[in-house]
């Protein structure tokens, strides 16, 4: 009996489930959106991921309580095994020692890739590698990851062309994301599929079959092409002209040649971020960015700052050009490029972790692929291969989501279960009493983890997302119910907290009591996330606030948040506009002007802050700057009705 027939008659057992689980996990984490959310994308695919995970390996652990021998036979440990066991050593110790291990741990409010998703992509690999046994399963987990491409494709398409039929929402420059949120996630995602869509119109022997493989993967290059993702481009060429030339380029002249083309085309990207070619735009962003990590790195090398850390301590180096280049409101959560990422987040022994661990499987891989004579495995080999490549080709000058990692790691574990023979079966017991028990335990176990790691951050979400939209009707009472049910889900996350914080404020005009409660709300949330300078620079206009409209004595509370900000956040022009706002209200007028002289130093284009010098300017009757600062203020800021008065105070006046 052959490989499939065998594989049809077997009935349904736990490493089918397994197989229908993870092809669950590569179809739905791309197309996965969640509409009743704030962040729609990558938060919600990042819980549904380790959702349906976190099932798989509770029943895998279950299966094993209840059939494992009570001695494991002799067998040859796999080699990919003690790379991933270091990796997440690594993880662990990097996260113990973080500047804040519970962000670490969680992972951000944007991204939420901390320790926990991490391992998680671990687990993804292992599972795979351990029970993935033919090649049957090879080829339809590959297939499932091809036909995510049509519903993206399409509804790019429709993007592109103006049409948006899911009520989605981002602030991505593109418009063509599909459900992925940002055009270079969704050409980075299509990258990876590229050489896989190709093995499959290959491996398909009917030719209308191909024909439909043929128009997908045309679509999947003008997709890639509509993104603008110029380093998507980069790695398409190399995916694609790798797979060429292990496939079909055994007795082409000058293959070697060809393959030191490719990769010299691998690195040109990055190469020309640091020859500086391009001094303006996101080129010159990625180079101003690399710099100021390099200086973070520095301070912390062994170890780093524990992962998903970046976007809390990047405005202790925030480099005041990076508003000319990619505006006021850039948030610099990753480094653009995975190298330093690792660096940064896990220290010189992460990166060294990480290279142990893909160096083990790229060396199983080749190896399997030299020795093979099949052509399907081949042919399966050199498209995890190309995919790959093509992956770390993007990420040069990226970084991986969610959806870029959960393909990735998928391909990873295909490719060691492709590369090695399956392992013997052990012995199976019966099972008894006490297994079903210990079974039992492991499976409520997995259930609580799911509850408290995936199901209470997305009941949190969706209660701070229907706050949000109680609060743009004024339904304040019911808004403040469903942000304090959000706090109580995810107590550890700070943002729900300054949202709670947000709508005490609202009602502070008309209920005092309020005050107290925005404060105590705001104090969670630093206390949450003390190395966030947003969090102390809120803190501190509620006591601008409080001491300005309210007469209370809260300057010195003010006072110290401020300096708190600006010492976290030293290059950030916004706090010491607003900190200048506050020492003009206590009439320290010189102490005001420098600070929004400060501002305007680090910022040219901080609008609000010209408007506040030329008016310091214009009551100290030096009028010449005056008008050169209102200038300023309505070159950047047109719409500034402080300007916009003043210079109409500056036309009245003979």
């Amino acid at each position: 009996m052959d490989e499939r027939a065998a594989e049809a008659t077997t009935p349904l057992t736990v490493n089918t489930v397994l197989e229908i689980g993870w092809l669950l996990i590569a179809m739905l984490t791309p197309l996965w959106v969640y509409f009743g959310s704030s962040r729609p994308f990558d938060p919600q695919k990042v819980f549904l991921f380790r959702t349906l995970l976190w099932g798989l390996i509770s029943l895998a652990a279950a299966r094993y309580v209840l059939t494992s021998p009570t001695r494991w036979p002799d067998r040859q440990r796999p080699p990919w095994l003690i790379p991933v066991l270091i990796v997440a050593g690594v993880l662990v110790v990097a996260t113990l020692t973080a500047v804040d291990p519970r962000l670490s741990w969680w992972g951000s409010y944007e991204r939420g890739q901390g320790s926990l998703t991490q391992l998680s992509y671990l687990l993804l690999f292992g599972l795979v590698a351990v029970h993935l046994r033919s090649m049957a399963q090879a080829w339809r987990l590959l297939t499932a990851l091809v036909l995510t491409a049509i519903p993206l494709t399409l509804l790019a398409f429709a993007q592109a062309a103006g049409w948006q039929p899911l009520p989605l929402w981002t602030d991505a420059r593109s418009a063509v994301y599909a459900t992925l949120g940002r055009a270079n996630f969704l050409a980075a995602y299509l990258v990876i599929l590229l050489p896989l869509t190709l093995a499959l119109g290959i491996h398909l022997r009917h030719r209308w079959a191909q024909m439909v493989i043929a128009v997908l993967l045309l679509a999947e290059l003008l997709v890639i092409g509509l993104t603008w993702a110029r380093t998507a481009w980069l790695a398409a060429v190399v995916s694609l002209g790798l797979f060429a030339l292990l496939w079909w380029g055994k007795s082409w002249p000058g293959r070697r040649w060809l393959g030191l083309a490719l990769a010299v085309t691998a690195v040109s990207g990055p190469l020309l971020i640091l020859l500086n070619i391009s001094p303006t735009g996101s080129l010159a962003a990625r180079l101003t960015i690399w710099r100021a990590t390099v200086r973070l790195i520095g301070e912390r090398p062994f170890l780093g700052y524990g992962p998903d850390s970046l976007g809390l301590v990047f405005p202790r180096v925030y480099p005041p050009e990076l508003v000319y280049y990619q505006g006021r409101d850039f948030f610099v959560d990753r480094a653009h490029n995975n190298l330093l990422d690792w660096v940064v987040t896990m220290g010189v022994i992460g990166v060294l972790a990480h290279l142990l661990l893909w160096g083990s499987v790229f060396w199983l891989m080749g190896r399997a692929l030299r020795q093979t004579s099949e052509r399907s495995r081949r042919l399966l080999l050199i498209a995890i291969l190309s995919a790959l490549v093509g992956n770390l080709t993007n990420n040069l000058t990226s970084f991986e989501v969610t959806t870029t990692a959960v393909p990735v790691w998928l391909l990873l574990g295909m490719g060691v279960a492709l590369s090695q023979p399956a392992a013997p079966c052990a012995p199976q017991v019966t099972p008894s009493g006490r297994r079903w028990i210990g079974a039992a335990l492991v499976m409520v176990m997995g259930l609580a983890a799911i509850w408290w790691g995936n199901g209470r951050p997305f009941l949190a979400d969706n209660a701070a997302h229907r706050a949000y939209h109680l609060a743009q009707t004024a339904e304040w009472s019911a808004a403040v119910h469903m942000a304090q049910r959000a706090t109580q889900y995810a107590p550890y996350e700070p943002t729900y907290h300054h949202d709670l914080a947000w709508l005490y404020w609202q009602q502070a005009g008309q209920d005092p009591a309020a005050l107290l409660q925005a404060e105590t709300a705001l104090l969670a949330a630093r206390d949450a996330r003390p190395l966030a300078y947003g969090r102390w620079l809120a803190l501190a206009e509620l006591y601008a606030a409080a001491t300005a409209e309210w007469g209370m004595d809260a300057s010195i509370a003010a006072t110290t948040a401020y300096a708190r900000a600006a010492q976290l956040a030293p290059h950030h022009s916004q706090v010491y506009t607003a900190w200048g706002q506050f020492v003009w209200v206590m009439e320290e007028w010189d102490t005001a002007v420098s600070h929004w002289q400060q501002a305007v130093d680090l910022d040219a284009t901080n609008g609000p802050a010209h408007a506040y010098l030329a008016q310091s300017y214009w009551l100290a009757g030096e009028e010449d700057k005056a008008v050169d600062a209102l200038n300023q203020a309505l070159k950047f800021d047109p719409q500034n009705g402080l300007a916009l008065a003043l210079q109409q105070q500056m036309l009245a006046t003979p």
